[in-house]
C-alpha cells in the first residue's frame, strides 16, 4: 500500500497512460484471431483414440463426410427430376478442389462378370427418361445390396450423396457453405437436407462469430445500462467501461499474437471478462463516492478508499484466478488455454484497477452527485439489502433450515445429472440441422461414425469371413444403422465373376481368390474405389459404422460390445483399433468431467487455504466458501433436474461460481470482521449486510444481466450457459447475504485482529 500510495500521488499520469498503451498495443492482436471448429482439437494430441483417427485418416483419406439427402416424402425418386437432379449436383460437387471424393447413384458402378474376368460399367452413364430405362436402373440399383440404404433408401423416397473432404484442412464453415450453395441449387419439389459433422462444425463456426459480433456489443450495452441505474453517474459508468475494455482486449489480442483459436468454449470468454472484470471497478468508485467529503482532497480519498478495499480486491481476484487457472490442470487443451486466458485478464483487471482507476479518479474533475448512487438509503439495492438484513436477523434459524433442506433437494438433482458432449446437441430439434440428421438417420443409418482399422493379412478369407460374422452381430446392437467393409465389396465381386448367382456371394475360399478379384476389378474399375477400404500391402482395412445416436451413454454401449466381440471370435494375429467423432466426443465428455470435478476440488482447497491465510481462522475459512458451495449444489441440481447435459462448455460455470461467489463473501466476512466486537450480533449483521449488500447485489445484477445476452446465442450450450451463469451470480448474492448473516449470527465465531485483515485498519 505504501508503494501504492507513492505511485499514485508521484505518477498519477503514468499509472493511466502506461497500462492504456500496453492494453492497446497487446490489443492489436485482435486482428491476428482465427475461428476453429474442429471438436478433434478440443483433446490432447496424445490421445490413443485421436493418434488412431490420424491413421485411419492417413491410410484411407478423411472419415468424415458431408451427407446431402435428396427427396420428396411419398415420391418415387425414380424419375428424370430428380435423378437430373442428383447428376448435376454430383457432378458440381466433384469440381470443388477441397472435396476428395463424391459417392452417389450418379457416379456408382455396376460390375457384371465375362468370360474373361469382370466389366465395371457406370450404372447411370446417361440420366434414364423412359419408363423402361427407368426401370432398369431401379432393378440395377436393388440387385446391388451395397446401395440400398447406403445410396438409396429402401422406400425409394430418398437418394443420398456422400462428400469426403480432402486432408488438407479446409474451413467448416467453407465446406459447409460451398456445398449448400450447389445443392440448393436444386431444391424444389424435392427437399434437400444437408448434415454431417462437418456440417455440425461449420454451423457452429459460423454461429461463433455471430456471437462475437452482436453479443459482445449488447454485453456493453447491459453492463453500461446497470451501471448507470446503480451509479447515477455517466462518469462512474464510464470509469468502469474504460477499465473492463481494457481489461478484454488484451487478452483476445494475446489470442491472436499466440494464435490460439476461438473455439465454441472459449467464444463466451469476453463476455466473462466482461462481466467479472467489473466487479473490482464498482467496489472503488462506489467506496470513492460515498466516501468523499470536501474536507479532505481527492488525493487522500482515493488513498482511504484503497486502504479499505485494496486487500479485499487482491484477495478476490486471487481466488477467482485460482477458479480458473484449476482449469489450467486439465488434460483438455480447450480448457487449459482457457484457464490461462481468463487468469490473465482478471490478474490485469486487478492491475487497471488498483492503478489505472484511481489515478483516474485523482485526475478527473469530481462529479457533482458525489456521495449519492447506488450506496443512496432510497437506492433500490440499498432497499434490498436492508430486507435482506431484517430478514436473517428474524428468522435466522429458519434459514439456515431451509438452505439445508433446499441443499439436499438439489444434490438429489445431482445424482440425475448427465454427462454428455454430443456435438448435434449445440441446435434445438426444430433445427434444419437436426432435421436433416434426423431424416438421414431414418433413411440411411444416422450420421455418427465410427471406425475400426483392422490390422493382418486381409487377403486371408478366415479374417473376411471374421470380418463379415462381425458385420452381422453389428446389425443385431439397437442404434447401429449401417456398416461397410471390403468383405462386401469381396462379396458382390465373387457373385458378379459367377454371373450374379446368388450362392456366389461369399468370400473365395483362398487367399489368392481373393487377390484376384481385387486384381480384375482393378484393371476394369477405379482402383480409387478401394483406397477408403483397404491400403495397397493389404495389411490393413477400414470397416465403417453408421449410428443413429450421438449420446455417448449409446456410443459406450455399442463400442463395449465391439471390444467384447472381437476378441473373442476373431484370429489371435489380428489387431484391430477404434476411433471416430463419435468415439472423440465420448472421451470429451469423460475428460470433461474428469476436469471438472478436479478442478472444483483444487479451486476450494486453494480457496480456503487462502482465507485460513488472510484470516488465521479455520471458522472463516470455513464460512467463506460455504455460500459457493450451496451455489454450486444448487446450480448443478437444476440441470439434473432441468435435463441439462454437463458438457464442455457448461464446466466452466465452476470456476465462474467458485471467483464470484468468493469475491462476494470475502468482501461480507471482511467487513464483518472491521465490526465484529464493536457492537452485538444482530446489529453487526444488519451493518454488514446495509454496507456490503448494495455493491453485490449491483455486481451480481450486473453480471446476471449481462450474461443473459448469452441466450441470444445460436448455440444450444451457449444458451444454457448465460442462463445458469445469471442464476448462479443472483443465487450466489443471495446465499452470501442472507445464510452468512444467519450462522454469524448463531454461531459466533472468534475474530483474530492480528491478521492481514486488519493490517491497515487504524490507517482506514
Amino acid at each position: 500500500m505504501k508503494i501504492l500510495k507513492n505511485l499514485l500521488s508521484k505518477h498519477t499520469k503514468a499509472l493511466i497512460v502506461v497500462p492504456i498503451l500496453i492494453s492497446l498495443a497487446v490489443g492489436t492482436g485482435i486482428f491476428k484471431i482465427t475461428i476453429k471448429d474442429d471438436v478433434v482439437a478440443m483433446l490432447p494430441k496424445d490421445l490413443p483414440e485421436r493418434l488412431v483417427l490420424q491413421e485411419l485418416e492417413a491410410n484411407f483419406g478423411a472419415s468424415e463426410f458431408i451427407n446431402v439427402t435428396i427427396g420428396k416424402k411419398g415420391s418415387s425418386v425414380f424419375n428424370y427430376t430428380t435423378l437430373s437432379k442428383l447428376a448435376r449436383i454430383t457432378e458440381k460437387l466433384e469440381e470443388v478442389p477441397f472435396i476428395s471424393r463424391v459417392r452417389s447413384l450418379s457416379n456408382a458402378s455396376e460390375t457384371v462378370g465375362n468370360e474373361f474376368g469382370l466389366d465395371v460399367y457406370p450404372l447411370m452413364e446417361e440420366v434414364p427418361r423412359t419408363p423402361a430405362e427407368l426401370k432398369k436402373l431401379e432393378n440395377s440399383v436393388f440387385n446391388n445390396s451395397e446401395l440400398v440404404g447406403s445410396l438409396i433408401s429402401e422406400d425409394k423416397q430418398y437418394l443420398a450423396i456422400y462428400i469426403f473432404l480432402s486432408l488438407e484442412r479446409v474451413d467448416s464453415s467453407v465446406a459447409y457453405n460451398t456445398v449448400k450453395n450447389i445443392a440448393y441449387k436444386e431444391i424444389g419439389p424435392e427437399r434437400i437436407y444437408i448434415s454431417g459433422v462437418p456440417v455440425i462444425a461449420g454451423i457452429i463456426g459460423k454461429a461463433i462469430r455471430n456471437d462475437l459480433v452482436i453479443l459482445i456489443p449488447l454485453v456493453i450495452l447491459v453492463l453500461v445500462f446497470i451501471l448507470y441505474v446503480g451509479l447515477r453517474n455517466k462518469r462512474g459508468v464510464l470509469l468502469v467501461l474504460i477499465i473492463i475494455l481494457l481489461s478484454v482486449l488484451p487478452v483476445i489480442g494475446l489470442m491472436g499474437y499466440l494464435k490460439m483459436p476461438f473455439m465454441v468454449v472459449n467464444s463466451a470468454m469476453p463476455i466473462i471478462l466482461l462481466a467479472l472484470s467489473c466487479a473490482y471497478s464498482i467496489h472503488i468508485i462506489m467506496k470513492f463516492y460515498s466516501a468523499f467529503n470536501h474536507k479532505k482532497t481527492k488525493t487522500e480519498t482515493v488513498h482511504n478508499t484503497m486502504d479499505e478495499l485494496f486487500l479485499p480486491i487482491t484477495a478476490t481476484s486471487l481466488t477467482t484466478i485460482v477458479g480458473f487457472l484449476s482449469l489450467a490442470t486439465s488434460p483438455l487443451p480447450i480448457l487449459f488455454e482457457f484457464g490461462l486466458l481468463v487468469s490473465a485478464g482478471i490478474l490485469w483487471a486487478w492491475v487497471l484497477s488498483i492503478t489505472t482507476l484511481p489515478a483516474l479518479l485523482i485526475v478527473l474533475p469530481l462529479p457533482k452527485i458525489a456521495g449519492q448512487g447506488i450506496m443512496d438509503e432510497k437506492g433500490f439495492f440499498s432497499k434490498v439489502a436492508r430486507g435482506f438484513s431484517r430478514l436473517t436477523v428474524k428468522y435466522k434459524i429458519p434459514v439456515i433450515i431451509f438452505y439445508i433442506i433446499i441443499t439436499a433437494v438439489f444434490i438429489f438433482g445431482l445424482t440425475r445429472l448427465r454427462i454428455e458432449s454430443r456435438i448435434d446437441r449445440f441446435f434445438s430439434k426444430s433445427s434444419p440441422i437436426r432435421i436433416s440428421d434426423r431424416i438421414s438417420g431414418e433413411h440411411f443409418g444416422g450420421s455418427a461414425n465410427l471406425s475400426i482399422i483392422i490390422e493382418g493379412d486381409i487377403n486371408n478369407p478366415a479374417i473376411l469371413n471374421d470380418i463379415l460374422d462381425l458385420q452381422e452381430y453389428l446389425k443385431t446392437i439397437e442404434g447401429i444403422g449401417s456398416t461397410t467393409s471390403i468383405a462386401d465389396v469381396i462379396c458382390l465381386l465373387n457373385k458378379a465373376l459367377h454371373n450374379n448367382n446368388p450362392e456366389f456371394r461369399k468370400i473365395p475360399d483362398t487367399p489368392e481368390g481373393v487377390s484376384q478379384l481385387i486384381l480384375l476389378y482393378s484393371m476394369s474399375g477405379d482402383p480409387e474405389d478401394f483406397a477408403m477400404l483397404i491400403n495397397s500391402d493389404s495389411t490393413l482395412t477400414h470397416m465403417n459404422i453408421r449410428m443413429a445416436s450421438m449420446y455417448s451413454i449409446d456410443v459406450k454401449r455399442i463400442l463395449n460390445k465391439i471390444n467384447n466381440y472381437i476378441p473373442k471370435n476373431f484370429s489371435s494375429d489380428i489387431k484391430y483399433r477404434i476411433t471416430g467423432s463419435s468415439i472423440l466426443t465420448m472421451q470429451l465428455s469423460e475428460m470433461t468431467a474428469i476436469s471438472s470435478i478436479k478442478s472444483i476440488l483444487i479451486s476450494i482447497t486453494a480457496v480456503f487455504i487462502i482465507c485460513l491465510f488472510l484470516y488465521r481462522s479455520i471458522a472463516f475459512g470455513l464460512l467463506n466458501i460455504i455460500p459457493l458451495s450451496i451455489t454450486m449444489i444448487i446450480i448443478f441440481g437444476f440441470m439434473g433436474f432441468a435435463k441439462i447435459d454437463f458438457s464442455i462448455e457448461i464446466a466452466i460455470i465452476c470456476s465462474i461460481i467458485i471467483g464470484v461467489g468468493i469475491d462476494y463473501a470475502l468482501h461480507y466476512t471482511s467487513k464483518y470482521c472491521l465490526l465484529a466486537n464493536k457492537m452485538t450480533q444482530e446489529e453487526t449483521a444488519i451493518a454488514v449486510i446495509n454496507e456490503t449488500g448494495p455493491p453485490i447485489l449491483s455486481n451480481a445484477t450486473s453480471i446476471a444481466l449481462g450474461f443473459l445476452i448469452l441466450p441470444l446465442s445460436l448455440i444450444i450450450p451457449i444458451k444454457s450457459l448465460g442462463l445458469l451463469v445469471s442464476i448462479s451470480m443472483l443465487m450466489a448474492a443471495i446465499v452470501t447475504l442472507t445464510v452468512l448473516s444467519s450462522i454469524l449470527i448463531i454461531v459466533k465465531p472468534k475474530v483474530r485482529h492480528k491478521t492481514l485483515i486488519f493490517e491497515k485498519e487504524k490507517e482506514a
